[in-house]
């Protein structure tokens, strides 16, 4: 957008990635990356004789052995996952397209107007193999939950034809989406952001301020902390550059927080004096 370019972010939707783990490949892919012998022996004993089975109050069904998924809750499980996903990163890379991946979320970006031809030959070919690659893997691509979020200020430049038919119906660009819990609008201003937390931070100090009168203000300041300043602070490097308007709204959070913690009969929503 700095270079005056439009581009397409593209959110990858999957699955019941962790559950869909295939152990085999898994297992395939650690020796592959040099994990081998007593190491390997290892993580497939830790993976291997689990089961599962649905218990309703008395009644239970057959308990059946896993083949696939690694155990959430398990601080090796991440690690696991990591390698399992590593070689897509690759695979987008070696058809120029960029991608960002956080645990499951997975999203390829591209400029839609430095060279469309090459562009949308690059993204047909690469969403293609990564379609084919997660079929290999075991994982379920949801085209029809794919969102497109076009950035940049000729949002004309996608179109239909840059969605490859095998992948089923093109997805509609979307005015606004989400990302790890922070929303992204097509221009970048945050402000539907701005407008969840406010609303979200606003609700919880309301909340707060019934049962607040019977707390000490040292644990008052740890709650607010935990339930509102955590919401402000999250991917607040984003921030950066919004209208003044938006940071004014959300510096009325923290005014009213501080009355909050310090018993400042006020209304939350008023800017602290």
């Amino acid at each position: 957008m700095d270079n005056g370019e439009t581009s397409a972010l593209i959110l990858l939707d999957l699955s019941a990635t962790f559950d869909t783990v295939c152990h085999r490949t898994l297992l395939t892919r650690l020796h592959e990356a040099g994990i081998q012998d007593k190491a390997l022996n290892w993580i497939s004993s830790f993976l291997s004789d689990r089961t599962q089975r649905v218990r309703l109050s008395p009644f239970h069904s057959k308990a059946i052995n896993l083949i696939c998924g690694v155990p959430q809750g398990s601080s090796l499980s991440p690690t696991l996952f990591n390698f399992y996903m590593a070689t897509l990163a690759q695979l987008a890379r070696q058809h120029n397209l960029s991608i960002i991946s956080y645990a499951d979320d997975t999203q390829l970006f591209l400029s839609l107007t430095k060279d469309p031809l090459t562009a949308k030959a690059n993204l047909h070919k690469g969403l293609k193999s990564i379609a084919e690659w997660m079929s290999n893997s075991r994982l379920k691509l949801n085209s029809d939950k794919t969102e497109v979020l076009i950035l940049g200020r000729t949002p004309s430049a996608w179109n239909d034809s840059w969605w490859p038919s095998a992948l089923g119906p093109p997805p509609t660009p979307a005015n606004h989406a989400q990302n790890l819990g922070f929303i992204l609008d097509s221009a970048l201003t945050m402000s539907k952001q701005v407008n969840a937390v406010s609303s979200s931070c606003f609700n919880t100090l309301r909340m707060l301020r019934r049962i607040f009168k019977w707390i000490p203000t040292g644990t008052r300041k740890t709650v607010t902390q935990a339930l509102v300043s955590s919401r402000l602070d999250y991917g607040n490097a984003l921030y950066t550059g919004i209208p003044t308007k938006d940071i004014k709204r959300l510096q009325r959070i923290q005014n009213a927080s501080a009355r909050l913690i310090l018993n400042i009969p006020a209304d939350v929503t008023s800017p602290l004096t």
